[in-house]
């Protein structure tokens, strides 16, 4: 372990070269280490750890469900009482941002079920967990979505 910490001292020229570095130890060694590091008189709990992951879900349906709803009147007044249908680039925009808003809903999801890391504590993550492909995939794609729809 105190190899680490020096070797992490003397790469701090910055976050990239740390995560390449540390994406390079064996998985053994990054099962130890948590990805943050707690607060004082805190200790990481990587077997019995605190999740918020269902508060996560029910708000993210909370949130999901209004737009969705809005999304439907919306195209329900477009194609019933408007004779003959034009379709406007607003049409076309907030189609757009509600399909990116799915995808940041479904991967917010798929984040938080069983193997993601969302819902937890930081501290409570160990980097094994943080450098996987499932993970890297879905904060990329949620990143992507949520820019987007912006």
């Amino acid at each position: 372990m105190a190899r680490i910490a020096e070797v992490l001292r003397q790469i701090g020229a910055g976050t990239q070269s740390l995560a390449i570095h540390m994406s390079d130890q064996p998985k053994s060694v990054l099962e130890k280490i948590p990805s943050l590091i707690p607060p004082p008189g805190t200790v990481s709990n990587f077997q019995h750890r605190a999740s918020r992951r269902e508060s996560v879900i029910v708000v993210s349906t909370l949130l999901m469900t209004p737009g969705s709803i809005c999304i439907c009147i919306r195209a329900w007044a477009k194609f019933v009482t408007v004779r003959p249908v034009k379709l406007l680039w607003s049409d076309l925009t907030i189609s757009l941002s509600f399909l990116l808003a799915i995808a940041a809903y479904v991967t917010t999801i798929l984040t938080v079920t069983p193997g993601g890391i969302t819902g937890y504590h930081q501290y409570d993550v160990p980097l094994s967990a943080i450098f996987t492909n499932r993970s890297i995939i879905f904060m990329l794609l949620s990143q992507c979505s949520l820019k987007c729809s912006h």
